[in-house]
């Protein structure tokens, strides 16, 4: 059983299982932890350089309680995730089509979409709305680069400029009360 106080663990039972690699040897861990229904009106403004530990010393005095912050966003899969240091990362890259060219968006959507690592992406076209072209692909950094996304849209015809980070800067997390143990 955990032991300190603070931990989201504590209080949970020791399960006892049978190893089934090895028959006959028993595993020991801590029983599974349901995610609970945490609520807070609290919101706290994500900065760049943000560390949950350093969140939850800031609201609670503990560091080690940045679980709670985590518990009241449950749609990060991950820590890393809520401040923007996963592997999936969202970049705008600005497109240019050089003189007399056609838009080769037909060509950009298809090569974005084979390619693997990409998750999702769209187009921005809008002069109305001060918006130049360009293309903000959500991307697993850890299976394709900005280089290869910059080479896909020179085969589809434009040249791409230097991507720009979407981060989760300036977007709200949800900070509970410290009501937990």
């Amino acid at each position: 059983m955990v032991s300190s106080r603070i931990s989201r663990y504590y209080g949970l039972p020791d399960v006892v299982d049978q190893d089934p690699r090895k028959p006959g040897r028993n595993v020991v861990s801590t029983a599974l932890r349901v995610l609970p229904d945490v609520h807070g009106t609290f919101q706290h403004t994500i900065v760049d350089g943000d560390r949950l530990d350093q969140l939850a010393y800031l609201y609670y005095q503990q560091p080690g309680k940045w679980w709670r912050i985590c518990d009241a966003n449950p749609e990060f899969l991950s820590p890393l995730e809520m401040l923007g240091r996963g592997p999936l990362r969202t970049v705008r890259v600005p497109l240019a089509v050089p003189a007399g060219g056609q838009p080769g968006w037909a060509a950009l959507a298809v090569s974005l979409a084979a390619e693997p690592g990409v998750e999702r992406f769209r187009f921005v076209d809008d002069p109305r709305a001060g918006q130049d072209l360009a293309v903000v692909v959500t991307y697993n950094r850890f299976v394709v680069g900005e280089s290869a996304l910059r080479g896909l849209a020179g085969k589809a015809g434009f040249r791409a400029e230097t991507p720009e980070v979407v981060g989760r800067a300036g977007k709200r997390i949800t900070v509970p009360p410290d009501t937990a143990r």
